[in-house]
């Protein structure tokens, strides 16, 4: 008997697809859907719109002037192409950085890179968070799939469902910077690594 008729004769032995295998089939896909949809919020999350500085005296808290007015043109610097300088402001005859900014809110009204500035000098912070959720995934590979071997896939799989619900609704809510790269962190080693690569050898 050659090894695909054996294996055949043991799955047939094994039943069919029923009420157990279907409830574990989509315990596994929603560990691989929520882990893809953490895998790539950042795309959405910390999308950076379109942006200026912000002009003292002519920006306020209540109004932003138009983009195309006067006091903006004569305050930012164009481009090659003709637009305005995202990241650079006259100041007393010398172009400086700017250290507060104005965004577009036709498409988006917000996002953590309008939230915490992660423009200009600042846009590495945005990489770096994608980088630390990776560097948790990697993380998680090495120590969940160790543990998985040693204490079983279905505990480390659960343990890593109810971890990944926790982080991944406290990153939602995180109002700060280096916060938000430890729970993604942390989330990336329970939510790709511990329940997404378990549930796929399960």
């Amino acid at each position: 008997m050659d090894k695909d008729h054996a294996l055949e004769e043991m799955m047939g032995k094994l039943g069919d697809f029923g009420r157990y295998q279907c409830f574990q089939f989509i315990l596994h896909i929603l560990a691989a859907m929520t882990a893809g949809m953490h895998m790539l919020s950042l795309v959405t999350v910390a999308a950076v719109p379109e942006h200026r500085c912000w002009v003292d005296g002519v920006d306020t808290n209540v109004s932003v002037a138009a983009w195309n007015s006067s006091e903006i043109l004569a305050a930012i610097p164009r481009t090659v192409s003709g637009g305005l300088s995202n990241c650079y402001i006259y100041e007393n005859n010398e172009t400086t950085t700017c250290s507060k900014f104005v965004f577009d809110t036709k498409y988006r009204t917000s996002s953590r890179s309008m939230e915490w500035d992660l423009v200009c000098d600042r846009r590495w912070m945005g990489a770096l968070a994608q980088s630390i959720y990776m560097l948790g995934v990697f993380t998680g590979a090495v120590v969940l799939g160790g543990m998985a071997d040693k204490y079983g896939r279905k505990t480390i799989f659960c343990w890593s469902g109810v971890l990944q619900l926790v982080f991944g609704v406290m990153v939602a809510f995180i109002p700060e910077y280096w916060s938000f790269l430890a729970v993604r962190f942390v989330y990336g080693i329970f939510g790709s690594a511990g329940s997404y690569i378990t549930g796929f050898v399960l």
